[in-house]
């Protein structure tokens, strides 16, 4: 199974990377929203895991922009927010 993180903190990307990987997974790592949008449209990955918050945007427009090129790669959003509307608004964008 191959995983698509997209995290911007280096500590975390590299523990979850590393854990993912001991797990037997193939793990790409994109640290902003513009590393992780060409990640997805150049290599097929069977699941992303994506920040909500990344340096040049979030991950709900991300979600967005995959679902609109008809990508149905399942999304899992991996974020501090955890407003009953954050939720929401993910789910609405496709995670």
């Amino acid at each position: 199974m191959r995983i698509l993180l997209v995290e911007d903190d280096r500590k975390a990307a590299r523990l979850l990377v590393r854990g993912l990987r001991e797990e037997g997974f193939v793990v790409d790592h994109a640290a902003s929203l513009a590393e992780a949008d060409e990640a997805a449209f150049v290599t097929t990955h069977d699941l992303i895991v994506l920040d909500g918050m990344l340096p040049d945007g979030d991950g709900v427009t991300l979600c967005r922009t995959l679902r609109a090129r008809g990508q149905q790669v399942p999304v899992l959003m991996l974020t501090a927010r955890d407003a009953l509307s954050d939720r929401v608004d993910g789910l609405n964008a496709g995670a």
